[in-house]
Formats: structure tokens, sequence, C-alpha cells
């Protein structure tokens, strides 16, 4: 066995020289009595023998309990006498792992067991080291540890020993079995026939195991035993019929349809749900649909079955399965819980076998090889019963109902390591059988192993959310350092947290799964925000820093400095804000990130001002350059004009030599003429050319 699996080892030596002498005859049967407690409440490894025995347990604590308390149970049998001493075993608890399998504990000739004493408690070195860790949230007695040499120490008690009990998680599962009827293949109660199964009034939309998981394990019990020793008062609530919404507000009514859910398979409600439902594959049978009830034979034998008008529901099946385009295959299972609710047990199997031959889709095989796995098992054929569970769990290997009902199966017969990992993986992976291995009775034979591996997950998850709640409670606390008690992702974080210690009061087993899950995702989430909220910082610092470094090259081919020495002084500011910024969040905590938005803050309001005052240097830049290009357009406009207007009245001069131009002439040879044409070309004509020159040239 993995390691990983079971770690605790313990290994129990009979001194088998010492007790015949004490107890004569009768220390075999002690011993043999022992080892079969033992057996019920652990993995007994395949090196174990009479000369060593050697269990596997999961931890420390149901371990101590377990053997201990079976001690004194089988000194109780045999009438052991305090004034005998103490009975001649040795004990020691291991750690196991793959660097550490304990060789020394599991050998006969290991000289440790030359110097151990009798009926004591010894702990490995490797057990030692981790046992705070272990036995964490355990109400143990005050101990201390002496060495004794040779890798072990004596767990020494300052009070009794005998105050370590184990811890019975659900110790009612046998209440269904309470009765004098045959076993219902229904739903495993030896109280009633299956014609008057309380699992007949269910719709699978009535479920239990879903919810029962939040009903805290103290609570859990009280109302199995209640329910059980009464259960007429519940199933008139489900004759009488109860909306599924409501099952949840009744923890009785949860609890009970929660057990017949554990059974939900071979129950007419199932026969139902897989008749009508579209789904081919068996994974997708229960998912929830608006079924198609398209066949009135079938509806009609279901109904007839329901109320036991058994007659009817035979004619309505026959008819199905002569209909070409029916359905036949669930027709031979409606008639097989016909004969077993009339008593012809023989007439079932005849049914379950002609279904076995019409079934075509996956889900039909699973679920007729699972029908047949239970009738086989309830007219005692273990063997077809253990072939066709192996053979019906070819069609699909991680087939979970399968894989469960082959530990029920063999929990009567041989329930072996195998079927622990196989129990174990389907607790792991799906939390609905946690809840199902609890209170299923077909797990009798085996609840004390059943009880420890349950209650150390219980444990393990336990620890597991506590030390997640502790560790969220700090990320938020380290937020408070960060942010405002009003930002709202820290008040969501702070709500979530006082939710999530909430639910860990109730400690129900799922209410303890979700806050082992929801307070590591809310130390991811707090996490997170830090980090997100450190760079959205990092990248403000780049964006200023980029809008830095465009205006200092502005400010570098700046031509006007004097008039904005303040500009440069603001400027020179900058990096220095941002060195110490990028200094203070590389420190990653709450009063530095604090110190550096305020600085972000401060130097955002530094680069504004740089912004307002940029447009007004803008403006001057634009005003000195319109100046300077209107100056020079005007010069050159007016040394143009000029030019022209002096070319225009040489040209006319020249055009008009004869007398009849000679008026035209003497005007434009006017001093007075020439006087008011250069005044109109210098003061207006020009100044509008070097104007509308300097505006297209501005204008980019």
């Amino acid at each position: 066995m993995a390691t990983n699996d079971l770690p605790i080892l313990v290994a129990v030596r009979p001194i088998t020289y010492h007790g015949e002498r004490q107890l004569g005859n009768k220390w075999t049967h002690l011993v043999h009595s022992l080892r079969a407690l033992l057996q019920k409440k652990s993995v007994e490894e395949s090196e174990s023998s009479e000369g060593l025995m050697l269990f596997s347990f999961n931890h420390p604590y149901s371990a101590y309990s377990s053997v201990f308390q079976s001690l004194e149970t089988v000194k109780r049998e045999q009438g052991w006498k305090d004034s005998q001493g103490t009975v001649p075993v040795q004990i020691v608890f291991h750690l196991s792992s793959k660097s550490d399998p304990g060789t020394a504990v599991r050998e006969l000739s290991s000289n440790l067991w030359n110097f151990l004493q009798q009926e004591k408690p010894y702990v490995t070195r490797a057990l030692k080291v981790q046992w705070d860790q272990f036995m964490a949230g355990k109400d143990l007695p005050e101990h201390s540890f002496e060495n004794e040499g040779e890798g072990v120490f004596r767990l020494v008690f300052t009070s009794t020993a005998a105050l370590i009990k184990s811890e019975e998680l659900f110790p009612c599962r046998d209440l269904p079995l309470r009765g004098k009827t045959e076993e219902c293949f229904y739903c495993g109660m030896n109280s009633h026939a299956p014609a008057v199964c309380p699992s007949k009034f269910l719709t699978m939309d009535m479920r239990g195991l879903a919810d029962v998981g939040y009903v805290p394990f103290p609570l859990l019990v009280e109302s199995f035993k209640k329910v059980f020793a009464n259960q007429k008062s519940v199933v008139n609530l489900l004759a009488a019929g109860v909306d599924p919404a409501k099952i949840r507000k009744n923890v009785a009514l949860l609890v009970y349809v929660a057990y017949f859910d554990i059974f939900k398979v071979f129950q007419p409600r199932f026969l139902w749900n897989m008749t009508f439902s579209s789904f081919a594959k068996w994974g997708a049978a229960e998912k929830s649909e608006s079924l198609k009830i398209n066949n009135r034979h079938m509806q009609f034998g279901l109904d007839y079955l329901r109320v036991g008008k058994y007659a009817q529901a035979e004619e309505a099946f026959s008819a199905e399965r002569l209909n070409r385009e029916g359905k036949p295959f669930y027709a031979a299972i409606g008639q097989a819980f016909v004969a077993l609710e009339k008593g012809r047990v023989h007439d079932m199997g005849g049914f379950l076998d002609r279904a076995q031959s019409l079934a075509s889709l996956e889900k039909e095989r699973i679920y007729n090889g699972l029908l047949l796995t239970r009738y086989y098992n309830l007219i005692g054929d273990y063997w077809k019963a253990k072939e066709t569970v192996t053979f019906t769990l070819k069609n699909k290997l991680d087939c979970s109902e399968v894989l469960y009902y082959q530990i029920q199966l063999e929990a009567a017969t041989d329930f072996n390591e195998s079927m622990f990992k196989q129990l174990q993986m389907l607790v792991l992976e799906q939390k609905s059988f946690f809840m199902a291995a609890m209170m299923d009775p077909r797990l009798l034979p085996v609840h004390g192993f059943v009880e420890e591996m349950l209650s150390a997950k219980v444990h393990t998850v336990t620890q597991k959310a506590k030390e997640n709640m502790a560790r969220a409670k700090i990320e938020c606390d380290e937020l408070l350092h960060w942010f405002d008690e009003d930002h709202e992702k820290m008040q969501l974080n702070v709500t979530t947290l006082a939710n999530l210690e909430k639910q860990f009061q109730r400690k129900s087993y799922y209410d303890l799964l979700n806050v082992a899950a929801k307070a590591k995702a809310l130390i991811h989430a707090a996490r997170q925000l830090r980090e997100e909220s450190l760079d959205v910082l990092k990248e403000k610092i780049d964006a200023h820093r980029i809008l830095y470094e465009k205006y200092q090259k502005f400010w570098n081919a700046y031509s006007y400095k004097p008039f904005f020495k303040k500009f440069q002084t603001t400027l020179a500011e900058v990096p220095k804000i941002v060195n110490l910024m990028r200094k203070l969040i590389k420190e990653s905590s709450g009063k530095e990130y604090r110190d550096a938005v305020v600085l972000e803050e401060k130097l955002e309001k530094n680069l504004e001002g740089l912004k307002q005052t940029l447009g007004r240097m803008l403006w001057i830049k634009t005003a000195m350059e319109a100046v300077k290009r209107f100056g020079k357009y005007l010069i050159y406009s007016e040394l143009v004009l000029a030019g022209v207007g002096i070319g225009l009245i040489f040209l006319i001069s020249m055009a008009l030599p004869d007398s009849s131009g000679a008026g035209l002439f003497k005007f434009i040879s006017d001093p007075w003429f020439q006087k008011q044409a250069m005044f109109i070309i210098t003061l207006l004509i020009a100044p509008l050319v070097a104007l509308s020159l300097t505006v297209w040239s501005l204008k980019d």
C-alpha cells in the first residue's frame, strides 16, 4: 500500500510465552480477538502475522484510540484483572513514508523489541516530529515523550490514557437494518417489503445527499436517530406530497430522503428518469432536463406500479414490450419491479435477464448491470453478483455508481486494500459519496474502518479550513494597511471573510469544504488585489516618466525660458518623485504603498500644473514666432510690392508713348499719386499679404 494512503503504521507484538503463562489457552483467543477488532478499524498489511500484527490507519489519534479501546475490550472479554498487571503486548506507532517505511518496526527480529515495556505506547522519531501537527485541534490529555533509544519514544500521559476515545462520526448506521423483514431491494431497510417502500413516494427532484452535508454532524446524528426511531410521521409527509424545495427546510425529512438517495438507482423513480431521459450516456442520465413523456404505456405502467395496481401495470408494460417503436428495455425492468413487489423474486431475475438482452445504450447496460448485481446479492449468489458488477464496470471504468456498489458488495465478504483505495478515491472526488459512505448500512461490516477514514478526512478538512481561514484573515488584515475601509474590493473581501467565519462555525462537512476552498480563493484574491494595485501604480509611474521625458525634451528646445523659470523647477522634481515611488513600491508593504500613492497624487498634480503652463508656453512661443515671421514677411511684401509698383509704372509709360496716353502718364507720374500708392502698398496691402503668409506658415 502506498504510504500516502494510510500513513500511520501500528505494530503490535504479542509476547506469547508471557501471555500463555498468564492465560494459558485463552491467550491465543485474546490475540485473535484483538486482531479481529483492529481489522475492522484499519487495513491489516499483507506481511502482518500473529507474531507481529501490522495495521495501517489514517491518523495517530484514531490509531491510538482504536488499539487501546480494542485492548480494553478483549481484556473485559477474557476477565483480565488489574492484579494480573499489564497485558504482554508491545505497541509502536510510526509515520510511514517512502524515505522511512519503518523497517525496524516491521521486523520481529529487530533490537527495539528487546527493551519495550508491555502495554505502553511508543512513537518513532518520524511520528514524534510531526505529532503536534497531526494532533492540532484534538483534545489530548497533557503528555510528554521519553527517549527510550533505538529511535523510539515512550508516550507518557500525566493523567489516565483512557481519556483518549475514538471519535464516532456516525454511530447509528445500523438503525435502518433494525427490523424483521428481508432487506428491501429499493432501500436496504429490514422494516418493510418493497411494495410499501417509502421510496415510491419520491421523485428524482426530491434529493437529499446534495444538501444533507450542510447539516452539522451532531444534528445529523440526532435527526437520523429520531427519524428512524419513528418513520411513520415522515412517511406520511411524503405520502401527502412534498414540494422538493421544502425538503431542505426540514432537517428530518432531508436526512430521510438523503438515506434513500444512497439506493436511488434501484428505485422506481430512477426507472422513470431513465425511461424518458433523452441522454444516451450514463453520466448524463441524471442531468436536469424537461422529460418528454411521449409514451403512454410506460407512463401508465409506472404510475400503476407506484400505487400498487399490479395487474394494470403488468398489462401496460407488456403492451410496451410488443410496441416496435416503444421502450422494451425499460418495460422489462418495469415488469421486474412488478414481480419483485408481488413476491415473485425468481420472475424478477428472468425479466432482468430479458432486459439485459435488450440493452443497447451505455446507460442501459450499466443500469441493468447494477440491478442484476443487487438482485444476485439479495438472493445470496455473491459470486454471481461480483462477476456481474465486474462485467458492468467494463462499460465505463470510472463509473462512480458501479464502483461504489462494488464497495458495498465487498464490505460483507472481502473488503481489502483495493476496496479501501476505491472508497477513498470516491470520497475525495465527490463529496456526496462521503455522506453516502457515512450513512450506508451496507458498510456496517467495516464500520470501524470507514469511520476511521471519514473521521480522518473530516479532521484534515477542518484543519485545512482553519489554516486557510487564519491565512485569509492575515491577508485581509494586511489589506487594511494598503487601502481605506471604504475601498470597494476591500469591503468585498472583509464581507466574504465574515461570511466564511460564520460558515466555519456551523462545521458541517460541506461547509468545511466550502470554507477551505473559498478561504484559499480569498487569500489569492487579497494577494491579487495588492499585486494589481502595485501594477496599476507602476503603470502610472511609467506613464508619468514618459510624459516627463516629453516635457523635458520640449523644455530643452524652448527659446523663451526666462519667462517660465517655475516650469523648470517643477519639472526637475518629477524624476526625484518617480525614483522615490519606485523605491517605495519595491518594498511591497502597505505603508510604503500608501506613501507611494500620496506621492503619485502629488506628481499627477504637478504634471497637471506643467500641462497648464505648457499651454501658455506654447501660446508665447507661437506669438513670438508669429511676430518674427510677420516682420520678415512684411519687409519682403513691401519690397516686392514696391518693386511691382515701380515696374508697373515703367511698363505703362513704355506702353503709352503717343499723345493718347499723355493724360494717364501724367497721372501716374504725379508725385501725389505715387505717394498715395506707396502708402497703400506699405500700410495696407503689404501687411495683409504678410499676415496671410504668417498665418499660412503657422497653420501646423
